[in-house]
């Protein structure tokens, strides 16, 4: 398929397993088959048979095999309302996806409540709030706020000191909705040089702890976000997505990119676009129900981060338009963006995505290899477009140093892994197939969801075990401070593993 899309097979299949098993907080799989394609170990041993199924917190997997359609709808009608079901047919009558494999197709159907909105009248204190930050988005500012506003949503439009006829649009917003739109500059009285993007995003933190809002979105300017049902404002998903207890809701990222030398704007238009593909593109959580503990500026306003957070397991879709034309581009990227992004990029590593764009050539991308949105994307594309699974990924080539790790470890060994971020993400992919993983631990377990279907501990759970502790941290002055605590906790120093990254 193009744009870099990856057919069904066992891993993609794996894949969206564990993503309704980390957002339904379970570690069990009933299955009326084998489930082979598991490779993780720890995992292998939670997958139970269908005949001691109960309606609980679950995830359901049926392959094709079940029986006939009466029977495999039983067992739908009764386990439906509280676990997440995922079937594998082509007989059964339902709304299904298909997704290809070669010269054949697999209809994957999902059942449960999380996947079959069901409409219900948003009251009228039920508020929702998007923060935009802008800075030079005159040709796009009015035409995203008026859709927010379609959807249901409030708008905090924040200039950062434009140069370009930004804030005076949004002054005349604030007087026209004046009950829905709020506006101001940011600094309060004067422009900084630089784009101090980490300030910014303390204070989304603390208007989203001041205001009598229930939900709060980390919005851009350049982009319109869809619901994963047809039809359904952003306001009515949200709601539906809180009354089933969740409070944190993802996106899938979508480029639309500029393919020819033409100065007329694609913003918001159906045309060639292109999934997200590095691993940052798949942690975007920018939707979060009110709570007094929020941390955005962490993650450079990528991860809302929230205590005990409860992910949606379908994402809303980010339809991105960060370069909207052959002109805006070269004025964006040469003029706005990379002078005032150099002190952040030094000091934090941010902003470092347009470093591969060194002159206008760059900017064009040609159509082959990307795909054109129809009126079919939505059905065609659902799996990618609204739970991110079936994209290919790039990942980090940390090959030669997971060898040393395993090198040091003998087989059979038990593992614990300290850190849940992006190289303990990694570890854990690597080593869940050939190592137990006893333990996976970080200082910051209550804010994170359950991912590979387990749940992420304290690191005091690893002071009597007798598992090899992997320090999964890239920073190495951080790694020995996590070192150091350990052996203060009782830990021998001899069972600690780390690898430069």
């Amino acid at each position: 398929m193009a744009g870099g899309i990856s057919s069904i097979g066992e891993k993609n299949l794996s894949t969206l397993l564990l993503r309704f098993l980390q957002c339904n907080r379970s570690d069990i799989i009933y299955a009326n088959d084998e489930v082979e394609f598991i490779k993780d170990k720890y995992l292998k041993t939670r997958v139970k048979n269908l005949s001691k199924a109960q309606p609980a917190n679950a995830v359901v997997y049926l392959n094709k095999m079940v029986g006939d359609k009466t029977e495999l709808n039983h067992i739908i009608e009764l386990l439906k309302e509280n676990n997440i079901i995922l079937t594998i047919d082509n007989s059964v009558e339902a709304s299904g996806y298909c997704l290809s494999e070669l010269d054949k197709d697999i209809k994957v159907n999902f059942y449960g409540p999380c996947f079959s909105f069901c409409y219900r009248k948003v009251p009228d204190e039920f508020k929702v709030l998007a923060i935009i930050h802008v800075y030079n988005e005159e040709d796009v500012i009015e035409q995203t706020t008026m859709y927010l506003l379609s959807q249901g949503i409030d708008v905090y439009l924040i200039d950062n000191w434009s140069t370009d006829g930004t804030y005076e649009i949004i002054k005349k917003l604030v007087n026209n909705f004046p009950q829905r739109v709020f506006g101001r500059r940011y600094p309060e009285n004067e422009r900084k040089d630089y784009y101090d993007w980490y300030n910014q995003l303390m204070l989304s933190e603390n208007i989203s702890k001041k205001l009598n809002y229930n939900w709060y979105i980390h919005y851009d300017a350049d982009e319109y976000r869809v619901a994963p049902w047809k039809g359904v404002t952003l306001k009515e998903a949200i709601y539906y997505i809180d009354s089933l207890g969740y409070n944190l809701i993802e996106n899938t990222v979508i480029d639309f990119k500029v393919t020819k030398r033409d100065d007329s704007s694609i913003f918001m238009k159906d045309t060639w676009f292109d999934f997200g593909h590095r691993k940052a593109h798949f942690e975007q959580t920018k939707t979060w129900k009110k709570c007094e503990n929020i941390d955005l500026k962490q993650s450079g306003g990528h991860l809302a981060k929230i205590d005990d957070p409860k992910v949606f397991p379908l994402k809303i879709l980010n339809r991105h338009y960060p370069l909207r034309s052959y002109e805006h581009a070269n004025k964006k990227i040469f003029n706005d963006r990379k002078p005032r992004y150099m002190v952040e990029n030094k000091t934090r590593g941010w902003h470092g995505h347009y470093n591969n764009i060194l002159n206008g050539n760059d900017i064009i991308v040609p159509q082959q290899g990307l795909i054109k949105w129809t009126e079919k994307t939505f059905d065609e594309l659902y799996i990618q477009l609204f739970t991110g699974c079936g994209i290919e990924v790039e990942t980090e080539n940390l090959r030669d140093s997971i060898y040393k790790l395993q090198e040091k470890i003998d087989k059979g060994c038990l593992v614990s892994i300290y850190g849940a971020g992006k190289i303990g993400k990694l570890i854990y992919d690597e080593l869940s197939s050939e190592y137990t993983i006893e333990h996976w631990v970080d200082k910051n377990y209550k804010r994170i969801q359950p991912m590979f279907g387990r749940c992420i501990e304290s690191p005091s759970e690893i002071i009597n075990s007798e598992s090899r502790v992997i320090i999964a941290i890239e920073d190495e002055s951080i790694a020995k401070s996590v070192e150091e605590n350990l052996i203060n906790m009782g830990v021998d120093y001899r069972r600690m593993l780390w690898e430069k990254w």
